[in-house]
C-alpha cells in the first residue's frame, strides 16, 4: 500500500509540470480556396503567417470569418492595427435616457464579448474612435417589423481608427457592433497578447427575414436561467432574434405565479425549478439587450395537465377538475404523447385563472404583441372523458362529431383571446397558436376572427 502510494505521488508531479513550451504551429491563408491553414512553423517559407486562427481569419478571403456573411456588400482591407482595450472610445450622442442607458449596456456587452477582456495585452498608443448615427433614437421596444439594417464603416488615420456604424434604430446599431467584434482577434504570444482588427473596410448588411427564432422548451426538460442566457447568447452572436419560450406543458408547470402558485406548487419538478416574474423579467431584458425578443407560451387547451390537477386537491377552494384526462394510459387513445392533460373547456374556473395568470404576467411581458397560446394538437379522445363536454357536444346535435368538437374547441380559444386581450393589452392585439386542424383554411375561416 505503501509502494503505491508513493508511485501515485511521483506520477503526479510529472503531470503537474505546467511550464509552457514553444508551438510549432502556425496559420496562413490558403489563397486557393481562401481557408486558414494549420501548418508546422519550420514547413513555411515566403508565406505571411499567424499564431492563431482568429488572427488569420481577418485577413483570408472576402468575409474575414465574419458570421453569418453580410447580405448586401462587404469590403475588407488585408491590412491588421494593434489597438488595445483601453483605448477604445465610444462617442456620445444626445439621445432619450433610456435610449442611452439601453445603448450603454450594448456597448457593455461588446466590450466583454470582442476579446477585449484581455488586461495583458500589449499597450499601443492607437486609439479606436466608435461613433453611432441613428434617427429613431425613441425606439427601445423589438417589434417584428422593425429595419434591423446597417452600415459598418472602418477607416484608420494613425493613430486612430475610426469607426462609424449608422441604422435607423439602436438594433441595428447592435448587430453593427456585433460585426466589429467578429473584426477584432487576438494574438497570444509567449509574453504577451496583441489584439488587432481590420484597419479599413465598409460593410452593409441586413437580415432576410424578419423572424430567425429558436425553440426552447422549459416544462419537458427544466432549464437554469444562466443555461438560457447562453441560448440567447448563441442567438446573439447569430443576429437572430426570437426565443420563444415554451414555457409549460402537460410534463410540468414550472411558471411561479403570485396569484395561482398553485400551478406550480403541483406542476413543477421540485420547488427549485421554477421561474418566478423577476426571473421572467430578467431573460426579457436581457434578450433585450442583445436584439432578442421574447415570445411567451402558455400552451392550451391541449399540453395541459401536471399542475392543473390542484382544483381536485385543495378541495375547500371547490374548483372541480379544471383539465381533464391527466396522466391517462394508454395514452395514445387520450393524447398524442404522454403525459396527457388537456384543459376542460366547460369549467368556469378554468377561465378565472387564466385571467389570474395572464394580468401576472403582463406586469413584466413587453412584448405584448405577441403571444403564444398554443392551441395544438387537441384530442377528441381524451375530451369524450369529460361527462359536461360530452353532454354539450351532444346537445349541439350535429351529425358530424368532429365538427361539434371544433366548434367547442374554437369558442375556447377565442375566449381566452379575449380574456388575453382585456387583461394583457387592454386592446385587440394579435396572438399565435399553432398550425392543426382547427387552423385549417376552412375551419379556421368559419371558427377563428383573422384580425386576433
Amino acid at each position: 500500500m505503501n509502494f503505491l502510494l508513493i508511485l501515485l505521488v511521483l506520477i503526479f508531479n510529472v503531470n503537474g509540470n505546467n511550464e509552457k513550451f514553444t508551438n510549432p504551429w502556425v496559420w496562413f491563408c490558403n489563397t486557393k480556396g481562401n481557408k486558414c491553414q494549420r501548418e508546422l512553423k519550420i514547413q513555411i517559407s515566403n508565406q505571411t503567417t499567424f499564431n492563431s486562427l482568429e488572427l488569420c481569419r481577418l485577413v483570408c478571403g472576402k468575409y474575414a470569418g465574419l458570421w453569418p456573411k453580410p447580405t448586401y456588400s462587404t469590403k475588407l482591407s488585408k491590412d491588421l492595427i494593434q489597438i488595445h482595450p483601453k483605448n477604445i472610445k465610444f462617442i456620445n450622442l444626445n439621445i432619450p435616457e433610456d435610449t442611452n442607458n439601453l445603448l450603454k449596456e450594448m456597448q457593455n456587452i461588446f466590450m466583454e464579448n470582442s476579446n477585449l477582456k484581455y488586461t495583458t495585452c500589449e499597450y499601443t498608443e492607437n486609439v479606436v474612435k466608435i461613433n453611432f448615427d441613428f434617427n429613431e433614437t425613441d425606439l427601445i421596444n423589438l417589434n417584428p417589423k422593425i429595419n434591423e439594417n446597417y452600415e459598418l464603416k472602418i477607416f484608420t488615420e494613425i493613430p486612430i481608427v475610426y469607426v462609424n456604424i449608422s441604422a435607423e434604430n439602436i438594433f441595428g446599431i447592435r448587430h453593427g457592433l456585433e460585426t466589429l467584434s467578429q473584426l477584432i482577434a487576438v494574438n497570444t504570444t509567449s509574453n504577451y497578447n496583441i489584439l488587432s482588427m481590420i484597419s479599413q473596410g465598409l460593410i452593409k448588411d441586413g437580415p432576410k427575414f424578419h423572424h430567425r427564432g429558436l425553440l426552447i422548451d422549459t416544462s419537458r426538460h427544466y432549464l437554469k436561467l444562466s443555461t438560457i442566457k447562453k441560448q440567447i447568447d448563441g442567438l446573439r452572436m447569430n443576429k437572430m432574434n426570437v426565443l420563444h419560450w415554451h414555457v409549460t406543458d402537460s410534463h410540468s408547470f414550472p411558471m411561479l405565479l403570485p396569484n395561482v402558485p398553485q400551478l406550480a406548487q403541483y406542476g413543477a419538478y421540485s420547488n427549485d425549478k421554477v421561474y418566478t416574474l423577476n426571473d421572467i423579467e430578467e431573460i426579457i431584458k436581457y434578450g433585450k439587450t442583445r436584439g432578442v425578443r421574447i415570445i411567451l407560451e402558455i400552451d392550451t387547451p391541449s399540453h395541459a395537465g401536471n399542475g392543473w390537477q390542484f382544483g381536485e386537491f385543495e378541495i375547500e377552494k371547490n374548483l372541480g377538475e379544471l383539465a381533464t384526462c391527466l396522466n391517462y394510459f394508454p395514452y395514445n387513445l387520450y393524447c398524442l404523447q404522454p403525459p396527457c392533460g388537456q384543459i376542460n373547456p366547460m369549467n368556469d374556473n378554468v377561465y378565472v385563472i387564466l385571467e389570474k395568470l395572464f394580468r401576472d404576467i403582463g406586469k413584466v411581458y413587453e412584448n405584448k404583441e405577441y403571444f403564444h397560446l398554443g392551441g395544438d394538437e387537441v384530442s377528441i379522445g381524451c375530451w369524450k372523458t369529460n361527462k359536461d363536454v360530452f353532454n354539450y357536444i351532444k346537445n349541439l346535435n350535429v351529425s358530424d362529431t368532429r365538427m361539434g368538437y371544433l366548434t367547442l374547441w374554437a369558442k375556447y380559444q377565442n375566449k381566452i383571446v379575449n380574456i388575453y386581450n382585456k387583461t394583457i393589452t387592454n386592446g385587440n392585439q394579435k396572438v399565435i397558436i399553432w398550425s392543426s386542424g382547427l387552423t385549417s383554411y376552412k375551419t379556421a375561416n368559419k371558427f377563428l376572427d383573422k384580425n386576433k
